[in-house]
């Protein structure tokens, strides 16, 4: 895999854990336009759920799981992530997410959802 790649989808993969830990929803619009699952799907998931969303240990991020789609053009990544709770810590949350990548770094972020495991 692409090491810079990597760097890119672990930044935004950041920057949606925060969004959603401090209920910015349009921040999430802002990043993926809606694409796949709405901002709104999110919020009520993660509502539903009934814990809050935290920020875990920035290492926690080093060990996203990240799968790169052989022959995409662009470069197509499947990406799942455990979010953590304040009440639980790790929790039995994971977002699973697309991200397109172009030659020059162009990229598209789509929120697949938030799955109970």
């Amino acid at each position: 895999m692409n090491s810079e790649h990597m760097v890119i989808i672990q930044n935004i993969v950041k920057k949606i854990v925060q969004a959603i830990s401090n209920n910015n929803y349009e921040k999430i619009t802002e990043i993926t336009n809606n694409q796949r699952v709405s901002s709104k799907v999110i919020k009520s998931e993660i509502e539903e759920y009934g814990r809050t969303i935290c920020v875990p240990n920035q290492d926690v991020f080093k060990n996203i799981d990240i799968v790169y789609v052989e022959d995409s053009n662009p470069n197509q990544y499947s990406v799942r992530f455990d979010l953590y709770t304040e009440e639980e810590g790790l929790s039995d949350l994971t977002l699973e997410m697309t991200f397109f990548i172009t030659e020059s770094n162009h990229v598209t972020t789509e929120i697949d959802g938030i799955h109970v495991l």
